[in-house]
């Protein structure tokens, strides 16, 4: 009877080993005394670059907007000093050479619901005329 003994307590003492093992496998580890959590700085989110394409509708100087009739409708660009426009091939014109029936690709970030123009490319001087070159 002893040596049967010793059989069924060595076989528990060896069940309860494998059992550990796998329980701790499936445990996640926590994390121990003296040891750093390790931190994250949230990036700033950036505005998303988006781009319209139409036809010039109209032109306020005065009050730098820019509405475009587009696919959507029309919609109207804030034209800021920082605002580039361009012609097709990439040459700076002024802003005041912007006019009705141009066709113009313009690029903008959205912020509460105001459209930030960050470049006017001007595809062609009338509505009829040119060919549009892509951007």
């Amino acid at each position: 009877m002893s040596k049967n003994w010793r059989v069924w307590s060595l076989a528990g003492v060896v069940g309860l080993a494998v059992a550990a093992v796998g329980f701790a496998a499936t445990t996640p580890a926590k994390a121990t005394t003296g040891t750093k959590a390790k931190t994250t700085t949230a990036k700033p989110m950036t505005a998303k670059t988006m781009a319209a394409i139409g036809t010039v509708s109209a032109v306020d100087a005065g009050a730098g907007t820019l509405t475009v009739k587009a696919s959507k409708g029309d919609e109207s660009f804030k034209l800021e000093s920082s605002t580039k426009v361009l012609d097709g091939h990439g040459k700076a014109m002024a802003e005041s050479e912007l006019s009705q029936g141009q066709k113009v690709k313009v690029y903008y970030t959205s912020k509460d619901g105001q459209k930030d123009a960050s470049r006017v490319y001007v595809l062609s001087h009338s509505a009829t005329s040119g060919k549009a070159t892509k951007h």
